[in-house]
């Protein structure tokens, strides 16, 4: 009877440790997101540089569109430009570089 009581107790014990031993030898992915906030400032439309604005000029999407918003900003050592044009109630926003390269956005 002993026996048969030492039996059931190491197979019990052999069950409950059998998950606890098949994570110690597996290795999770982890992925790690680190978010940097954008460095921005409000900017006069028509402080936009001219490489910018010349982009907008030739853009056949907004060049109708009056810009509601600029905005200046730096990434990662890059100076970007963002404009909210005003579409009768919806917003467009685009972004462009310092060269009036338009950007997606991320």
């Amino acid at each position: 009877m002993k026996n048969h009581m030492m039996i059931a107790a190491m197979f019990a014990f052999g069950v409950a440790a059998t998950p606890m031993l098949g994570n110690a030898t597996t290795l999770d992915k982890v992925e790690v997101t680190i978010n940097i906030q954008d460095d921005k400032t409000k900017i006069e439309p028509e402080n936009l540089p001219a490489a910018v604005k010349k982009t907008i000029k030739e853009d056949a999407m907004v060049s109708e569109l009056a810009i509601k918003e600029a905005w200046e900003g730096m990434k990662e050592s890059k100076k970007y430009y963002v404009v909210k044009f005003d579409n009768g109630g919806e917003g467009i926003d685009k972004k462009y570089d310092a060269e009036g390269n338009e950007v997606k956005k991320d």
